[in-house]
């Protein structure tokens, strides 16, 4: 049964498909209905692009600068007319990670970019084969040089184990059998070469398909096709496209129409793609409710939500403003290892939680006389808000729909409420009160759970979970502090409304640790990050109890 095609669900759709839809964007997206929308995201390329191309033009980056580079894919990102592109461009970035640390080539990089770009779409076997003939791939896992009398088996591990079938669907043999397959793929200047002087032309066993001898390039190409048409390809591909657009594990059910609509159509990540949008379980909870933004996904879809000033972003010393997305944890061109960026709570510790907040309030604030990043009037007055209410309302649905709870909300309309004197008054929208309120009241709701979760937005009858971040210092639970020690053998309790399930982690750990409330700690690093995950409407009191220090003040958390 299809999914009601609600304001919710049609932004939800555009957010994970692309990054941040304008208010247009989700209005054009509710009146294609749910059918025509997602045919419009995956057939893209029937969509003019030509005005981002002519403007890249206009711009004149040197992209022999790993900087500029960075800049033009983050304004291709921005002002796409085919966000799925870009943001599929971002997924196969992630998928076949690959680092200018290393390569240290600007024209491999780019050359690199624009093939996930045109290929991402199609058939995964041609993408594998573009994929193992790219110089920036070949010099990262060290193919370039792999020759017959020995063959260098890191692409042949990868492209088995992280690129197409996953860990134990493959043997050690069929890495050492795949590494001769690949001798003599290589590169001249830019392009790519085989060499056929270095080649291994000996018969080879891949899989279980045997591979004649006295051939050439086409062991490799045969390479391609038997992982591609491996019964472990399709799901392995299935479950990572989940992970990235949805989250978590993917249901069986969608799973297996992903898988069948690959087999059915000549290896199709665009088919796979459509049955992943179309499906229900897309738009169920546990899809909607579990994915963090990607520092990327901050930065991008919150400028292309709020529409931000195009002058501004392209202002030579605002291009700066990108190294945000550095320090919030993702620089693009340099993933961290061969995997990738793992993502999820991973994105979230002490220092990136900052940034992120940091961000926010940038964007909300930046102006002077002359210019703004955000024209918050003239949302505003799209919207006709102009009670507090309305105000809280139109921004919280701009940048959503987010679900912020009742009280929440209420807080926020009295924010805007509070007179300088500290009363409770009328609200006046004015162009002092936007600066004065509006864009801080912009900056907290930038700042929230929701917001930073990627949700859905609000649906009747759901409850989730939002992260809630209060911080120990000296043994005490406080809010906006740097954290200290929690000791071995410390204890976690939960009290309050309907707590049952509730969990606290250490957000800022290497691997976030989980505390199941109760249960002892055995070990924790110094300057942590505590978060729990709390139903929305509820309360509670969070309590750290470390062994020499007694109990920790008490921390009232609530959503």
């Amino acid at each position: 049964m299809a999914v009601p095609w609600t304001t919710s669900n049609a932004a939800y759709l555009l957010r994970r498909a692309g990054f941040g839809p304008t208010a247009a964007e989700v209005e054009e997206c509710v009146a294609l209905g749910q059918q025509d929308a997602v045919s419009r995201l995956v057939d893209f390329e029937s969509i003019d692009n030509s005005a981002l191309e002519t403007r890249l033009t206009q711009l004149n980056l040197d992209l022999d600068d790993i900087f500029n580079l960075y800049y033009w894919w983050v304004y291709r990102m921005l002002y796409t007319a085919r966000p799925l592109e870009e943001k599929l461009t971002l997924f196969w970035h992630g998928h076949f990670a690959t680092s200018f640390a290393k390569v240290n080539d600007t024209g491999f990089m780019y050359s690199q970019n624009q093939l996930l770009r045109q290929r991402g779409i199609g058939d995964f076997r041609t993408l594998l084969v573009e994929i193992s003939r790219d110089p920036a791939m070949l010099f990262w896992l060290d193919n370039a040089f792999s020759v017959k009398e020995a063959p260098n088996e890191n692409y042949a591990r990868e492209v088995m184990e992280l690129f197409s079938l996953g860990i134990g669907n493959y043997t050690q043999e069929d890495i050492r059998e795949v590494a001769r397959c690949f001798t003599g793929w290589s590169y001249r200047g830019t392009a790519f070469a085989f060499i056929a002087g270095i080649h291994d032309t000996d018969a080879k066993t891949v899989l279980g398909h045997s591979i004649p001898a006295g051939r050439g390039i086409e062991d490799g190409l045969d390479v391609c096709t038997i992982l591609a048409d491996s019964p472990a390809c399709a799901p392995f591909i299935a479950r990572k496209l989940w992970r990235f657009f949805a989250a978590g594990e993917p249901p069986v059910a969608v799973r297996d129409r992903m898988v069948a609509a690959y087999v059915a159509n000549s290896h199709s990540i665009r088919e796979m793609l459509r049955e992943l949008f179309l499906s229900d379980e897309f738009y169920a909870p546990t899809a909607t409710d579990e994915q963090i933004k990607s520092p990327l996904e901050m930065y991008v879809g919150t400028l292309r939500s709020l529409e931000a000033s195009r002058d501004i972003v392209e202002y030579r010393d605002f291009r700066f403003f990108i190294y945000n997305t550095f320090i919030m944890g993702q620089t693009l061109f340099f993933p961290p290892n061969v995997k990738g960026w793992d993502g999820g709570r991973k994105w979230i510790n002490t220092s990136t939680l900052i940034a992120r907040y940091n961000f926010t309030n940038s964007v909300a604030t930046i102006r002077g006389p002359g210019y703004q990043l955000v024209d918050v009037a003239t949302l505003l007055a799209r919207a006709n808000a102009t009670t507090a209410e309305q105000v809280v309302d139109a921004l919280a649905s701009l940048l959503g729909p987010l679900d912020v709870g009742t009280a929440a909300r209420r807080r926020l309309v009295d924010y805007l409420r509070t007179q300088r004197d500290g009363s409770l008054g009328e609200f006046v929208l004015t162009t002092e009160s936007i600066d004065s309120k509006v864009r801080g009241l912009l900056a907290l709701l930038l700042s929230t759970a929701e917001y930073q979760a990627n949700l859905k937005g609000p649906d009747a009858g759901v409850v989730r979970p939002v992260i809630v971040a209060p911080l120990l210092k000296n043994g005490k639970l406080v809010l906006g502090a740097s954290g200290s020690n929690i000791q071995p053998g410390a204890t976690v309790r939960v009290t309050g409304d309907e707590i049952s399930g509730t969990e606290v982690f250490v957000l800022s750990a290497k691997k976030p640790t989980k505390w199941i409330v109760g249960k002892k700690v055995i070990s924790t690093p110094g300057g942590v990050t505590l978060g729990a995950l709390l139903p929305v409407g509820r309360s509670a009191t969070l309590v750290v109890q470390n062994p020499d220090r007694g109990q920790s003040d008490p921390v009232d958390i609530s959503h």
